[in-house]
């Protein structure tokens, strides 16, 4: 009986490095910025010269082109919503923006993000921008130079001076998704300005999805497992198995 207790025992902590070995691994699904940007930060940034935003930012890998246009600016010329078809993706837990204003004024609600699910035309979810609050302006000058939402990192970006000769500025936004939402399919992000020139423009550089997906066992964890259900079995055949009369 001692000797089964010792290696039930050890078929314990077999399967305690088995679970403790589990991994969640998230997957990030980068949207391609060159598919919508109209604009590019070398005009803005110019100490160091040519100065461009590459990937990651903040840790979230962004798909972020190295030449041509890297972001979408919105203008009295081009006010229309930003449209991002999305692929019909499912357990999405947070959406990470590279997003500020231009002309940022403090209190200004300068736009909404819309996603929209399983192939709905009414946004299932809804999240709002306030200038000073989860958005601020892109420059270190004279507009809104501050954020107090907690799902704000700033300056993921960031140069020594742009052509107005302060410094300029990339934030990243995280944004949770409901739960409610875990099994729905995105179809698309829908991201609306309210401003107008020279009040609250937004300006977006990076867009990336991510998903959580089921614990998979490090290559040791699976050992741990595959070692830990034999021993179990030996024990219980041990145990069970009627010794033969001589």
């Amino acid at each position: 009986m001692k000797i089964n207790n010792f290696f039930s025992l050890i078929v314990l902590c077999l399967i305690a490095l088995c679970f403790s070995s589990l991994r969640a691994n998230a997957t990030f699904i980068m949207i391609d910025t060159q598919s919508f940007a109209n604009a590019n930060y070398d005009f803005n940034y110019q100490i160091p010269p040519n100065s461009r935003p590459s990937s990651p930012l903040g840790g979230i890998p962004f798909d972020i082109p190295s030449i041509g246009n890297n972001f979408y600016l919105f203008s009295d010329s081009n006010p229309d919503p930003l449209i991002i078809p999305i692929n019909n993706v499912s357990e999405i837990t947070k959406v990470y923006f590279l997003i500020n204003t231009s002309w940022g004024i403090p209190g200004y609600h300068s736009g909404s993000i819309q996603f929209y699910f399983d192939g709905s035309n009414t946004p299932g979810f809804l999240y709002d921008l306030y200038c000073g609050l989860n958005v601020r302006d892109w420059n270190d000058g004279t507009y809104a130079n501050s954020v107090s939402s907690p799902d704000v990192t700033p300056d993921v970006y960031w140069v020594l001076s742009d052509q107005w000769g302060t410094p300029g500025r990339i934030d990243l936004l995280t944004v949770s998704i409901p739960s409610t939402f875990f099994n729905s399919l995105l179809t698309k992000i829908v991201i609306e300005d309210y401003g107008r020139d020279y009040e609250s423009r937004l300006r977006v550089a990076g867009i990336t999805l991510k998903t959580a997906v089921a614990p998979v066992p490090e290559p040791s964890g699976l050992s741990y497992c595959l070692l830990s259900f034999g021993a179990l079995f030996w024990i219980r055949k041990k145990i069970y198995s009627p010794e033969k009369d001589i």
